[in-house]
């Protein structure tokens, strides 16, 4: 039994790109949750507001950090969030400088705990030879611990029931399946060769079964408004939605298809079933979607998988045969097996 006194007001701290904070969401939001009587700030980019928004004693502190470089913009990001009046903080992203905010804190008097990202664990699994292959702890448990240090309960969100075993729904007679699908990612060793993806995308239309919709950022829109103007039932919705509208449609699929990238989190942050394609990263970092089935992950058995934890790592083999090797066919009895009756 934890004894550690319970803060008033909790501080938690996680920058970084919007797929790493989508999974710390679900975290975030089950401890608001289970104790109302405690204030909780989560402090993040802007971007990723809408995921923790909807509970009375959770609230968002946007920061854009390129307001805040070096030394000195730390110092001042530490004035301004030390106004906010927390007695507890945690740290969810333990980069240089989320640690020197807790030196700072730290030396305040304030409590503050940080979450173990299991580094040497990581080096193991990517190293070119020699590799300890076996799954990692997830980044939810991780989180999870940050809390349980902190004094809190722990609550398990990590063992909630997988999206994959909850069948889906039959749709209304004569209407298609939602589908949509996010071709990119932020590094090459993580994406499908985009000929596969419009293969895979002009199956789906043929089939009649499906509503595609198509995902990506302002850069990628043009190549995504070209498929959606040659297959039917398809639409790019690219550069089209702000983030929450997004947010929304992601949660109205009966599934997506995504390589390992941000998309991945957010549908498994709105309980939708995931057929997620892996390339130069692997499942057993821990980044796997939350909730989701692990028979939903689309992989190639070759010895050097995996070559990196984020996929910012240039293929070893010169070749990516990783993505390379999985075939439009796998891809596709992959999502039709979803709607199997």
């Amino acid at each position: 039994m934890n004894s550690k006194p319970l803060p008033t007001h909790l501080l938690i701290l996680r920058f970084s790109a919007l797929g790493d904070v989508a999974m710390t969401a679900p975290v975030v939001r089950a401890y608001a949750a289970a104790y109302p009587k405690i204030l909780f700030t989560m402090v993040s980019s802007p971007l990723p507001a809408p995921l923790f928004q909807g509970i009375s004693n959770l609230r968002f502190e946007a920061v854009n950090t390129n307001a805040y470089k070096g030394l000195g913009g730390t110092i001042r990001l530490f004035r301004r969030l030390r106004k906010l009046q927390p007695d507890l903080l945690l740290d969810l992203h333990q980069v240089l400088r989320t640690h020197i905010l807790r030196v700072l804190f730290r030396l305040g008097g304030l409590s503050v705990f940080a979450v173990h990202k299991g580094r040497r664990q990581k080096r193991r699994l990517t190293r070119a030879k020699r590799k300890c292959l076996h799954p990692l702890p997830s980044m939810i448990s991780r989180y999870e611990a940050v809390f349980v240090q902190a004094g809190f309960a722990p609550l398990h969100i990590d063992r909630a029931p997988l999206v994959g075993t909850i069948p889906i729904p039959k749709p209304p007679e004569n209407s298609r399946r939602r589908v949509g699908i996010a071709p990119f990612a932020k590094h090459p060793s993580k994406f499908w060769p985009l000929e596969k993806t419009e293969e895979l995308v002009r199956r789906l239309s043929l089939s009649g079964h499906y509503e595609l919709f198509l995902l990506g950022s302002r850069q990628e829109a043009d190549i995504l408004s070209n498929w959606a103007g040659r297959y039917a039932d398809t639409r790019c919705i690219a550069d089209v939605h702000n983030f929450a509208q997004e947010l929304n449609i992601i949660g109205s699929f009966d599934l997506l298809v995504s390589m390992d990238s941000a998309n991945m989190h957010l549908a498994s942050f709105k309980g939708v079933p995931v057929v997620s394609i892996w390339g130069g990263t692997h499942p057993y970092a821990g980044f796997y979607g939350w909730r989701q089935d692990p028979q939903q992950a689309v992989q190639s058995d070759l010895t050097c998988r995996p070559c990196s934890v984020f996929g910012n790592k240039s293929c070893r083999q010169g070749s990516l045969d990783c993505l390379q090797s999985i075939s439009v066919d796998t891809v596709f009895w992959k999502i039709e097996r979803n709607f199997a009756p």
